[in-house]
Order: structure tokens, then C-alpha cells, then sequence
């Protein structure tokens, strides 16, 4: 391995090598690329539209037909975040309408060898008032235990959510629309994913396992049926 010096942080590496950073700039989130490695850089556009409520954007991913595809998590009433990938054909100046994912955020896409698109995004929903009784009547008592292990509560006052987990979804048409969304983790405090196809076709997701506290780490679980 070689340490690059750049001059911007790195957020995504394209196929043809070039470096693309992201400057948070007036509610807008501005394109940068490089094609020297970090060393100089120059303006690309200023991403999607105006985001004045701190949004989770995951890295961006080119497709094989040179199409620019982009999650970003926005904040929405009553579910934290939601996530939208926005698409560009002109290589990044400017940018489709965000199609919706799922809830909620901290999103990445990559695509497959087949052309479908594959999404890994975080689950963190608001819970409901019963959430805690809800996960021990459905069985979910070892996960709800590591909650409180984690937040040091006996019976936790439920403030942020009992359902942090990786949730992945599929399109068949560039990132339009999206469907089968579906658990890639199955345990409480797992989320930060990211994937990657292995020549053999098996898919590798990645996250963080963070419940109980100390006790965490990255995680990597296969699939050899597509996810």
C-alpha cells in the first residue's frame, strides 16, 4: 500500500481511478473529482439540491453505462431519515429527482454483475411506545437484554430505537424504483454496511456490530444466492 497525500477528503474512487470528495457548501453538497490521485481537484457541481437537515450521503457508485448513482439519507418527519438515490448521465453536474429506497440511512449501492443494484442501508427507526414489551412477547428477549446491557437500564426508557440492523434492497432499472427490502443483519446495534461482489459471484456485506458496548467490531457475512 502507498499513502496518497490529497488535498480533500476522499468520499468515492470511480473505475477509471479518478477521486471524488464532497464539500458541504449553503445546504448544498458539492462535487469534487480529481484525476490525479488528490493532488489537484476540480468542481464538478453542486449535488442534488439544497439539504439543510444534515443528510447521511453514502458514497457515490458509476455504473456500467457511465450513470452516476447516489443514497443520501434526508430527514423526514416521524422515521429520522429516509433514502433516495439520485441518478446523473452528465457525470455528476447535474442530477435526477431522488427515488425512495427505504427508511432509513447512511446508504451505499453497489451494482452487480447481473445489473441489478444492490442497497445496504441502516435500520433505525423511531419505535413505538411498547417497543421493549414488543420484542420480548415476539421472542426477541436476547436482543432486547443487550439493549439494556448496552444503555445500562433495567427496563430501558425508550428514547432512540430497539431496531438498529442493515436492511438491503434491489432494483432492476439503475436505482427507479426499489424493491424486496429485506434484513441483512439480524441482530440489535448493527448498522454502517457496505458490500462488494466477488469474481466468483458470492456478495460480502460488511458493518459494524456495536451491542453490548466493548464487546463490538466489523462484522462480513456472505451470500452465495445474490443477497
Amino acid at each position: 500500500w502507498d499513502v496518497l497525500q490529497v488535498t480533500r477528503a476522499v468520499h468515492s474512487v470511480l473505475p477509471d481511478g479518478s477521486f471524488l470528495a464532497v464539500d458541504p457548501e449553503n445546504d448544498r453538497l458539492v462535487l469534487h473529482r480529481s484525476g490525479d490521485e488528490g493532488r489537484t481537484w476540480q468542481r464538478v457541481g453542486d449535488g442534488p439540491g439544497r439539504f439543510p437537515s444534515g443528510p447521511q450521503h453514502g458514497p457515490v457508485t458509476q455504473l456500467r453505462d457511465g450513470t452516476l448513482v447516489w443514497p443520501i439519507g434526508l430527514a423526514r418527519p416521524g422515521v429520522h431519515h429516509v433514502t433516495y438515490v439520485f441518478r446523473s448521465t452528465d457525470g455528476g453536474r447535474t442530477w435526477s429527482q431522488g427515488y425512495p429506497v427505504c427508511p432509513t440511512g447512511e446508504p451505499a449501492v453497489i451494482e452487480l454483475a447481473s445489473g441489478r443494484l444492490l442497497a445496504v442501508v441502516r435500520n433505525n427507526l423511531p419505535p413505538r411506545p411498547d417497543a421493549c414489551e414488543g420484542f420480548f412477547e415476539s421472542g426477541h428477549e436476547d436482543p432486547c437484554r443487550l439493549f439494556m446491557m448496552n444503555y445500562g437500564h433495567a427496563r430501558p426508557k425508550i428514547s432512540g430505537s430497539v431496531q438498529k440492523n442493515v436492511m438491503l434492497a434491489d432494483s432492476e432499472d439503475g436505482g427507479v424504483t426499489w424493491t424486496n427490502v429485506r434484513p441483512g443483519s439480524p441482530l440489535l446495534g448493527e448498522m454502517h454496511g457496505s458490500a462488494v461482489e466477488l469474481p466468483d459471484g458470492r456478495i460480502v456485506l460488511m458493518h459494524v456490530h456495536r451491542v453490548p458496548w466493548l464487546h463490538g467490531g466489523e462484522r462480513a457475512r456472505v451470500s452465495c444466492d445474490g443477497g
